[in-house]
């Protein structure tokens, strides 16, 4: 096996994935708004992010300072999300020669 094959075969789960990410322990979720401040290091920086190919809009919440991830969906959604993404291959190879333009 090598190329894609090789890559798809280790690519990793959703549950996987999520638990290399490190959510906070925090376990309250804010599924329309960011917190006004991170529950971890009380800073009022959070921004929403968004996961290429796992879902249109924010995923979840993160701290600009601490890096604290918190919880948009429960937990079962998010991974349900993150195993949409972990199908997703970009070649990488191929962005050296990618157009400065927006898409159409």
């Amino acid at each position: 096996m090598d190329g894609i094959e090789e890559q798809l075969a280790h690519s990793k789960s959703g549950k996987e994935v999520f638990e290399d990410m490190k959510f906070s322990q925090c376990t309250k979720r804010f599924p329309d708004e960011p917190p006004k401040t991170c529950p971890d290091c009380n800073y009022d920086g959070l921004q929403g992010i968004e996961l290429l190919g796992a879902k249109e809009g924010t995923l979840f919440w993160e701290c600009v300072r601490c890096e604290g991830r918190f919880l948009r969906y429960t937990k079962q959604t998010t991974i349900k999300y993150l195993n949409i993404a972990s199908k997703l291959w970009i070649d990488l190879g191929g962005l050296e020669n990618i157009c400065e333009e927006l898409p159409n």
